[in-house]
Order: structure tokens, then sequence, then C-alpha cells
């Protein structure tokens, strides 16, 4: 009788925190909407001839994520939050591995708009700048 009590008490006391936890959880998603601020997704794919890319992002002077793809994971995903809608800064160190080229440090910088369309996707261009594009 004894340890079946004891073993409801821990049960109970078990749910009782699954539900603080979910409430402190729920509150703090709900603070952030009120305080204006907007989850962003970031993605990441691996680009033809590429062995590997790890990119590290830094939006608005804060840094918020590493993605990394390879052969294995050929897609990525990072979700950060930014103050609010509108023009952010943002900052990319990208390393990559290309097949028969070997290794490059790429360093780039610029600014994106986040509105209403919360996905960012990493994009080289033709002479490989790595930039965050809409």
């Amino acid at each position: 009788m004894r340890r079946s009590l004891s073993r409801r008490l821990v049960i109970g006391a078990t749910g009782l925190l699954c539900v603080i936890a979910a409430t402190i959880l729920l509150s703090s998603a709900d603070v952030a909407d009120r305080a204006g601020l907007v989850a962003v997704a970031i993605d990441n794919e691996l680009g033809s001839g590429q062995v590997s890319e790890e990119v590290r992002v830094f939006l608005d002077g804060r840094y918020v994520g590493v993605l990394t793809v390879n052969q294995k994971s050929p897609t990525a995903r990072l979700t950060a939050t930014v103050t609010g809608a509108g023009r952010h800064g943002y900052r990319l160190l990208t390393r990559r591995v290309v097949k028969g080229r070997g290794v490059k440090v790429i360093r780039s910088h610029g600014d994106v708009v986040i509105d209403g369309r919360r996905d960012l996707f990493i994009v080289a261009d033709e002479k490989g700048r790595t930039y965050l594009d809409r």
C-alpha cells in the first residue's frame, strides 16, 4: 500500500511538472508575439559539385546558429528570431568543400527584408559568393 501511494505521488508530481513546463513554453511564445518578435526559417542545401558546406549565420549582429550540409544530410534548416518585420542585417561565414577544388572560406554580409514570408535561403551566385535571399 505504501509503495503504491508513493508511486502515485511520483506520477502525479511528474504530470504536474509537465503541465507547468507546457504553460511556461506557451506563455513565452505569446510574449514573443506581443513583443513583435518574428521567427524566421533559414534553409540551405548542398549545391552541385559540393562535398560539404557549413554556414555560420549572424542576424542583426547576433550569432543565431550554423547550417551544415553534406552528402549524408543534403539539407539543413535553422530557425531564428528577429525583432519585428523589416530590414535586418546579416553576416555569413561559409566554409565550402567543392569536389576537385578543395576548401573555400567565404565571408559575406548584407541586408534582407523579413516580412510575412518568413523563409530565407542560403544562395550562392555564379562567382561562389554566398548570401541570404527570400
